[in-house]
């Protein structure tokens, strides 16, 4: 009989220990999950933004709960979903950058199929870059703006989702002429 109880005394905290997981392991598994969609390649530009990972479980009075655990905090037993944030930033264009949510269920599985659409389809499929330069982006609404008082935005870049593709976005600004009433007045 003490043997059983020393048994139980020894090993029941570690079972108890081995069915919760830590925010740390829990992103670990977002990671592998993640690399495993878009490839070791792809990865090195996504980084993970879960040290405070959102969590939805169900409390002692079957409750649906939402907290935030950090790093080194136990996930409950009863978790329902996890919120995982990832940013996506290509460094050699500055514009090139979208966040990624994604959720995963208590079995850690994907709720719902990635889309990795704003990645631009150079990198996908490992060619070159096929982006204009920001400066010719500019010289061309020179070209097309010549007006001598127009002066124009430093051009960025934009995602379109309903036609996947990117463009620069580049604002022309009205002139401005003091008056005596107003403090600016502009004109086309």
């Amino acid at each position: 009989m003490k043997r059983i109880l020393l048994f139980l005394l020894i090993f029941l905290p570690i079972f108890s220990l081995a069915q919760t997981k830590t925010v740390k392991e829990a992103n670990v598994i977002a990671d592998s999950i993640l690399k495993e969609k878009v490839g070791d390649r792809l990865f090195a530009y996504f980084t993970n933004y879960s040290d405070e990972l959102k969590c939805t479980y169900l409390n002692k009075k079957k409750e649906v709960i939402s907290k935030t655990f950090f790093l080194n905090s136990k996930l409950p037993e009863t978790v329902i979903t996890l919120k995982f944030l990832y940013y996506f930033d290509y460094p050699e264009i500055d514009g090139i950058s979208f966040p990624l949510n994604f959720e995963l269920d208590k079995n850690f599985k994907l709720k719902k199929e990635l889309s990795f659409d704003t990645i631009p389809t150079f990198l996908k499929e490992n060619k070159t870059l096929n982006f204009i330069s920001a400066d010719s982006a500019a010289a061309i609404v020179k070209i097309y703006l010549n007006k001598e008082n127009c002066e124009t935005t430093k051009p960025r870049i934009s995602y379109s989702a309903t036609r996947k593709l990117f463009y620069y976005v580049i604002v022309r600004k009205l002139s401005k002429h003091k008056n005596i009433k107003k403090p600016y007045q502009g004109e086309m």
